[in-house]
């Protein structure tokens, strides 16, 4: 069977185990056991369950926030981290809007520490505009955040990892994830916060494909609406649908 060992705290590490117990004639009891260590690859289980999972919803699901709801539960459970927040970034590279997740330890950011968060991700900006993944064991230790930390001393430390949301060239945002005091994110934990953050491309592209279907049927209502001689429409079957 498949068994967790803490390590040290909020590092676990799975090993493959199987055990006997069995007794010697002077009746004391003992367990033998021989255990190999599988934590890599159960967490590679772990990261196809959950990709497959948000991935077959967002397939299913056409509204953009729904997705990126689930995209952030699924980066709280998959990285096990304090806070995942995704940052929507306009056409002037501005912060448009926020949308967030959090565990019962992290907590939601009161305004005081969405504040500073915000500068953060703002210092970010240039990094993330030239596709870079941005991942540190501390925020203070990413030079552009630290000069924003260093004007309040008094926020916590945060570990971080964070990566751009591209349309095309088009930054539409960033996905990040948070955990409180000293934590090194592996690769495969940054592969997964790629991952996700395709999913939600994949998302705002569905969901302006349906705005521009919805103006393309609008309009072409209107001027049905305004025409003074008689239209049929077809279905690919040769079916009036309209007239």
């Amino acid at each position: 069977f498949d068994e967790q060992v803490f390590c040290r705290k909020d590092e676990p590490r799975v090993f493959s185990s199987r055990k006997i117990c069995f007794k010697t004639r002077e009746h004391q009891s003992y367990l033998l056991g021989v255990a190999t260590e599988i934590t890599g690859l159960h967490d590679l289980l772990r990261y196809e369950q959950i990709n497959n999972e948000i991935l077959t919803y967002a397939v299913s699901e056409p509204e953009f926030p729904a997705v990126i709801d689930r995209v952030l539960q699924g980066a709280l459970s998959y990285l096990k981290c304090d806070r995942a927040i995704f940052a929507g970034y306009g056409p002037d590279n501005a912060l448009h809007f926020t949308r967030g997740a959090h565990s019962e330890k992290g907590g939601a950011f009161d305004v005081y520490g969405m504040s500073i968060t915000e500068q953060l991700w703002n210092s970010l900006l240039e990094r993330l505009r030239k596709h870079e993944t941005v991942y540190s064991e501390d925020s203070a230790k990413v030079p552009e955040a630290n000069e924003v930390l260093k004007r309040y001393p008094d926020f916590p430390k945060h570990s971080v990892t964070a990566v751009p949301v591209f349309v095309g060239e088009e930054l539409i945002g960033a996905l990040y994830a948070t955990t409180l005091g000293n934590r090194a994110y592996s690769p495969l934990d940054t592969r997964f916060m790629s991952v996700m953050g395709s999913i939600i491309a994949l998302a705002k592209i569905r969901e302006r494909q349906i705005l521009a279907v919805k103006k393309v049927e609008a309009l072409s209502q209107r001027i049905l609406d305004n025409l003074n001689m008689p239209i049929w429409l077809y279905d690919s079957d040769g079916v009036v649908i309209q007239t």
